[in-house]
């Protein structure tokens, strides 16, 4: 019996690396404008579909499920609050793209070709998205973007914020306990930004780059070799992902941050330690103990091959750290 539950769980663990493909960005371009069709196949900003929708709808989230570019080439229209579906890599929001700037800022009270939402409506994102080269426009009631636990929100310094004439606000950012927001200085000086526990930096254009004196780790899924600043060293497992999420093992990670790390079996409680942060995440719980409080999880530790796995944002945010994903090579580095 426990070499057939070897047997298992090693297929698991493969079946989740080898499915790397499906779960990578594969580079998908797709159109929206307000005044087209979700008839059209959204593949061309003569045939851009209409509304933004589901993976199983006909809206253009139909054809972003694995990520990619989203071109806004009139207007890209949120009815009510939406929440945008978990995609498996980030997505990019952006009014330029092959060369073409799609952008128009006339008329001043309701732009041509720009984001914006109905009245005092929420924008909920579920996975790392950049605002980028596009009008931002605020009409109405003011609107919010909320940054869950485990998401990046990015607006970078060619994103236009436009408000309609008369009022005196633009959107308001909701940055969530693990939530983190990189906001050009624009953004950081028109939005209303509301920290609930998050992390909000400003846009430089630069990826961060880990202090000689800090620390740089990187994993790939699938791949048992990770570097720890540079040295390559061994896992006796692999990351792998798990709906839609990177998970780590996290004993590597933990020690790598800092944090000792305990193990209570008869809980199936992790338990990781710094100075001044506690975090205690259960197997298959959909929240975790930071410092006596629960904070929800988007994906719930799990245990493979004997060996923890958490999600990996979470885990390194909450110790300190920041996450980059490559979805080119599916590697997660971690700095701090």
């Amino acid at each position: 019996m426990k070499k057939i539950l070897s047997l298992v769980l090693a297929a698991l663990l493969l079946v989740c690396a080898c499915s790397l493909t499906a779960f990578a960005a594969d580079g998908t371009v797709a159109y929206i404008s307000f005044t087209a069709s979700n008839d059209n196949d959204g593949l061309t900003a003569s045939t851009a579909k209409k509304s933004f929708g589901t993976f199983d709808a006909t809206g253009v989230m139909s054809l972003l499920a694995n990520g990619g570019t989203m071109v806004v080439v009139g207007k890209a229209y949120i009815g009510g609050s939406y929440t945008l579906p978990a995609m498996s890599a980030p997505l990019t929001i952006t009014s330029v793209y092959d060369g073409v700037d799609y952008k128009k800022a006339e008329p001043a009270e309701n732009p041509d070709c720009a984001f914006k939402m109905a009245s005092g409506a929420n924008f909920t994102i579920s996975s790392d998205v950049t605002f980028d080269d596009i009008i931002l426009f605020q009409e109405n009631d003011q609107n919010t973007i909320t940054v869950p636990l485990g998401t990046t929100l990015t607006i970078t310094d060619k994103a236009v914020l436009q408000t309609k004439p008369g009022n005196d606000y633009h959107y308001k950012i909701v940055v969530e306990m693990g939530g983190t927001a990189i906001l050009s200085k624009a953004a950081q000086e028109v939005c209303t930004i509301e920290n609930l526990g998050g992390t909000v930096s400003t846009y430089g254009g630069d990826a961060p780059v880990a202090p000689a004196s800090g620390v740089e780790l990187k994993m790939t899924v699938g791949k048992t070799d990770y570097t720890l600043n540079g040295e390559t060293k061994t896992m006796d497992v692999a990351p792998i992902i798990i709906n839609s999420r990177t998970m780590l093992p996290v004993r590597y990670v933990a020690e790598a941050l800092g944090a000792e790390i305990g193990w209570d079996g008869a809980t199936s409680t992790a338990t990781l330690k710094t100075a001044d942060t506690e975090i205690k995440i259960t197997v298959g719980a959909d929240s975790a103990i930071v410092n006596g409080q629960a904070v929800k999880l988007d994906s719930p530790a799990v245990i493979v091959s004997d060996r923890s796995f958490m999600p990996v944002r979470f885990v390194a945010e909450t110790l300190g750290g920041t996450v980059a994903w490559d979805g080119a090579t599916s590697t997660a580095t971690i700095t701090k």
